[in-house]
């Protein structure tokens, strides 16, 4: 039996809404010629909707499909590294279950992974729609470039990879828009206090950097994003706050001992993260206590956020509080 060239691994929680458009277009996609080179995973973190008799349904009539079900919710982070551990392809696709593989993806990734089996991360674009997959919202374009290799073990290439980019997912923060090497990530596990972070997919691939990380951006557009069906919160501190921890954690675990690098990190976050945009961090400042406020501006200066912003935030919330 010929080896899967690619896992497609799913986590999922009460989605059904989603799934079967997911599941429409994957069958579309995975023809019987490429059946023997793909392998589809889905790891439901205990839906209570009709997620599992969907999943059940599509696991009986393709041969492909692995439909795995937690007992519990374990949450997101330990559902990511559970399906991740199911995968035995050569490559893997952590595919958001909201989102849809656009025209021809899965034949097209398999045709990159036949030409770049030593790459440890294939990056593309993708096309962000509205929540009902109608709407065209933005095109989602990590570089001018055709194609591109990267060593990120290397800081000078590094920081030419970061200076060059036009989104933010290049941090490897948006799960659905790279694929990655199975077996040389599955070789080390993400350091425990980090394994409940709501960003660990990004600790999973950075973590490698010490080793060695290699790359490769290919100017395809191989995804649809389903916008406005995000999962943080209703809350806008509380999304703020996710993003502001998260990249700071990020560089403090990885980049403390590269000043440098740590901004430039964080710069990315900063100019293509909306929660990180300065604009939409004014907007939270309004409905916040004072110890949440301390804590964000804490956050703020850590990131060296401009001063006279900062000085504009106190002001507005001292404004907000009269």
């Amino acid at each position: 039996m010929q080896n899967k060239l690619l896992s497609i691994c799913i986590p999922t929680y009460n989605r059904d809404w989603c799934l079967k458009e997911l599941i429409n277009e994957l069958k579309s996609q995975i023809t019987d010629d490429l059946m023997d080179s793909v392998e589809v995973i889905f790891s439901d973190n205990c839906s209570n909707d009709y997620t599992q008799n969907l999943l059940v349904q599509y696991q009986n009539s393709s041969s492909y499909v692995k439909y795995y079900r937690n007992d519990t919710n374990i949450g997101f982070a330990q559902n990511y590294l559970r399906v991740i551990s199911y995968a035995s392809g050569l490559y893997t696709w952590v595919l958001g279950d909201d989102d849809l593989p656009s025209k021809n993806a899965v034949k097209e990734l398999l045709g990159e992974i036949k030409k770049r089996e030593k790459i440890d991360i294939i990056l593309f674009n993708f096309v962000q729609k509205d929540v009902h997959m109608q709407k065209l919202i933005k095109d989602y374009i990590a570089f001018v470039d055709k194609e591109l290799e990267f060593n990120l073990s290397n800081d000078s290439e590094l920081s030419q990879y970061l200076k060059n980019a036009n989104y933010s997912h290049v941090l490897f923060s948006y799960i659905s828009s790279y694929i990655f090497k199975t077996s040389k990530f599955a070789l080390y596990s993400v350091k425990e206090n980090l394994r409940n972070h709501p960003f660990i997919h990004m600790f999973y691939i950075w973590q490698h950097r010490k080793r060695d990380l290699s790359v490769c951006y290919i100017n395809k557009f191989l995804l649809l994003n389903r916008s406005g069906n995000d999962r943080i919160s209703d809350n806008l501190y509380d999304i703020v706050n996710v993003f502001l921890s998260g990249i700071i954690d990020l560089c403090d675990e990885y980049f403390v001992s590269t000043p440098k690098l740590y901004y430039s990190i964080s710069d990315v976050s900063k100019k293509y993260d909306n929660p990180c945009n300065m604009k939409f961090i004014l907007r939270v400042i309004k409905n916040i206590n004072q110890d949440k406020f301390i804590d964000l501006v804490k956050k703020i200066k850590k990131l060296k956020y401009p001063k006279l912003f900062i000085l504009f935030m106190y002001l507005k919330y001292f404004i907000y509080n009269l």
